[in-house]
């Protein structure tokens, strides 16, 4: 954990500086820039970059990307060099927990970086690499890291603002060029959190409020999840 976010989940007396929160900020950008980003599949990593809207200007983006590590094959089973990617992934995911379980930092950190973390989430989730393990004692690390995501994204799912959640799980599904796997996957959690109470309210203000989608496009997205989500919805 980095010493700016340790030092605000210790201190007990309440209340962050700007300063503080600029610095914790800055360590949490820099570890997910430098890296998640690169063990996302590059389809999903040039995306999500976007969704990291503080970047500074002066930043070189692809000083982040030139690096050793790569993303998990999508069709082989995990190799070395994928389970130390999904160790990385995973040490991220992590720190990205621990920032949304700090009450005043999940308000000013967690929704900057809600993208990347679902990304991440069900990379390891459904990918096809996480289910193609052959060596005992990878199964049985697979199993906890399995374990874990499976618990971290259902507490985002049932948790997090319904809203956050389908702006980011849209950006997810529309990807140019996105996996079969991702899509199928971000639509079912899309049609979970529509689920939810006020779910339906946050689709539709989800679609109003986006920005450079063809109207055609939102309004079939939205029908879709509704003929398929309505059912059990609370009213």
């Amino acid at each position: 954990v980095p010493a700016e976010i340790s030092a605000v989940v210790s201190n007990k007396s309440g209340g962050i500086g700007l300063q503080q929160l600029r610095a914790a900020f800055e360590a949490v950008h820099s570890r997910v820039y430098e890296s998640l980003l690169p063990v996302l599949l590059p389809t999903v990593t040039a995306s999500v970059k976007k969704s990291l809207i503080a970047v500074r200007h002066t930043r070189d983006e692809g000083a982040a990307l030139r690096t050793t590590s790569r993303p998990v094959s999508e069709t082989a089973g995990l190799d070395a060099d994928d389970r130390r990617a999904c160790e990385v992934m995973l040490d991220c995911l992590r720190l990205l927990g621990l920032i949304w379980h700090h009450q005043e930092l999940r308000v000013f950190l967690s929704p900057r970086f809600l993208t990347v973390e679902l990304a991440a989430l069900l990379q390891l989730l459904e990918s096809p690499a996480s289910s193609e393990m052959s060596a005992d004692e990878q199964t049985i690390w697979m199993d906890s890291v399995v374990a874990w995501s499976t618990d971290r994204l259902h507490e985002l799912l049932f948790q997090e603002a319904p809203v956050s959640l389908l702006e980011s799980l849209g950006m997810l599904l529309r990807l140019p060029n996105a996996p079969v796997w991702l899509r199928t996957a971000a639509a079912q959690r899309m049609s979970q959190v529509v689920r939810r109470p006020g779910g339906v309210l946050a689709l539709l203000m989800t679609i109003r409020g986006s920005q450079g989608e063809p109207h055609g496009q939102a309004a079939a997205l939205a029908a879709r999840l509704l003929s398929t989500s309505l059912r059990g919805v609370d009213k």
